[in-house]
């Protein structure tokens, strides 16, 4: 069966050339009202912008419980970056939150990323862009990583004209390397990485309705 949402949506301050707050905050709006109207999920982004994000959220009765009363079905803030107090605010409105090598770069992000709730988390790459890389704050937790899952989860590279097939490319962020996402999550939270994985697959499943889909 297939499943869908509204999005990706929401509000970019960094990037007004393209389009200015106004007329960003207008068509969000309208998407919004999709959202309610067709009962679907949100695939949130937000960029530079929580305040404008989550006043009009409130304001289109997305405020609690993920906009349910209102007709809404929840959803999440993808790629997060934000604070402890953006984190624990988007989740009190009942929004899951999504984590990609973006969210654990610097301190601040590890110490934002670790009061999300297990109930409330996703994972992502966004691949090919926001990799992990070695200037990041998650790379102390990412040097634990067992050698077999390091195998797995960032496999060996080849420049992008050497590329073949089973080999990941350089530079790029593949898709295996949400498995690090997980480790560093397990790491922050101080639970257990199968529980880690798990939750984080079943909040996925049950958000966007992907009840037929099993994991291997």
């Amino acid at each position: 069966m297939p499943s869908y949402a509204i999005g990706e949506c929401g509000l970019d301050y960094d990037r007004t050339h393209f389009a200015v707050p106004e007329v960003q905050e207008i068509h969000f709006r309208s998407q919004l009202g999709l959202a309610r109207k067709y009962h679907l999920p949100l695939f949130l982004h937000s960029r530079a912008a929580h305040a404008g994000l989550v006043s009009i959220l409130r304001e289109e009765g997305f405020g609690e419980d993920g906009g349910k009363a209102a007709g809404g079905k929840g959803g999440v803030v993808r790629s997060f970056t934000g604070t402890i107090d953006e984190a624990v605010e988007l989740m009190a409105m009942g929004f899951h939150i999504s984590v990609n090598g973006c969210g654990l770069r610097t301190e601040d992000n590890l110490r934002a990323s670790a009061v999300i709730r297990l109930d409330k988390l996703m994972l992502e790459t966004d691949s090919p862009w926001c990799s992990c890389t070695s200037t990041h704050a998650s790379k102390s937790h990412l040097a634990t990583l067992p050698a077999p899952l390091r195998a797995l989860y960032f496999p060996p590279s080849v420049k992008p004209e050497s590329f073949v097939c089973g080999k990941a490319v350089k530079g790029r962020n593949e898709l295996t390397a949400i498995g690090g996402i997980a480790w560093v999550m397990h790491k922050l939270l101080g639970v257990p990485f199968d529980e880690v994985v798990e939750r984080a697959w079943k909040n996925t499943v049950d958000v966007f309705g992907l009840d037929d889909v099993g994991m291997e």
